[in-house]
C-alpha cells in the first residue's frame, strides 16, 4: 500500500509541475503546520495552512483546496 501512495505522490508531483523528488517533498510537509480554530460564540470552524519559508511555498501547490480536486479530471 505505501508504494501506491508513493507512486501516485510522484504522479501528482509530475503533473503539477513540482520538480523535487517525493521523499523531499515528504521531509518539507512534515514541517507545514495547520492551524485549526473553532469560534466560540457561533462554532464556526477556521483553518489556516501555515507556508512560511521558500521550501514551503515549493510545494504550497499540494495544499490549495482545491488542488485534489484537480487530479481526478
Amino acid at each position: 500500500m505505501a508504494y501506491k501512495v508513493y507512486k501516485e505522490l510522484e504522479r501528482v508531483l509530475k503533473i503539477s509541475g513540482i520538480t523535487i523528488s517525493v521523499d523531499k517533498v515528504l521531509f518539507i510537509a512534515k514541517t507545514i503546520t495547520t492551524i485549526k480554530m473553532k469560534l466560540p460564540r457561533n462554532g464556526t470552524t477556521y483553518s489556516k495552512t501555515m507556508i512560511l519559508t521558500k521550501q514551503h511555498k515549493s510545494i504550497a501547490k499540494l495544499f490549495e483546496d482545491d488542488f485534489w480536486g484537480r487530479g481526478s479530471q
